[in-house]
């Protein structure tokens, strides 16, 4: 397989939630390796599950550091979902491995959804910014992207 051109980086990213966040991702990420689709999904699948991890591990701290029983319950619903997320997107990347592109996509876009919920639960109701706000929409963006590319892989086949 050739290296992704520019054209194709362009339609992945034109196709996501955020273009330039994907642009800047896609570009400027040394550690993303575009030689290929399959690759760059590979890559982008870790990208997001390592995200996830990072979130999951901050969030850990967080209902550690609080004494607010309320808050505490909300951290521990979005550590159970950033749970889920990692374990969708494990699937996610069983499912690339199979050449099952649909179910990756679907696998994207339920690790997304499990951040949203998370993102609302903490919001909700909440007078204060969430310290894992800017994670969760840097989380749902990396999904997104791979929602993205899998859409390319199930045009190509």
């Amino acid at each position: 397989m050739a290296k992704l051109s520019e054209e194709e980086i362009k339609l992945i990213c034109l196709q996501s939630k955020d273009p330039p966040f994907c642009f800047r991702t896609l570009k400027s990420d040394p550690r993303v390796d575009i030689s290929n689709i399959q690759t760059l999904a590979t890559t982008m699948i870790s990208k997001a599950h390592n995200y996830a991890r990072k979130t999951h591990n901050e969030i850990g701290s967080i209902i550690e550091m609080t004494g607010d029983r309320s808050v505490r319950e909300k951290y521990q619903f979005c550590a159970e979902m950033y749970k889920e997320a990692m374990d969708e997107l494990g699937g996610a990347k069983q499912n690339l491995a199979s050449g099952l592109y649909r179910k990756v996509r679907v696998e994207a876009v339920k690790a997304k959804l499990r951040a949203k919920s998370c993102e609302e639960t903490v919001e909700k109701n909440s007078k204060t910014i969430s310290p894992i706000r800017d994670n969760n929409r840097d989380f749902r963006n990396l999904c997104n992207i791979v929602w993205s590319i899998s859409n390319r892989l199930i045009m190509g086949n």
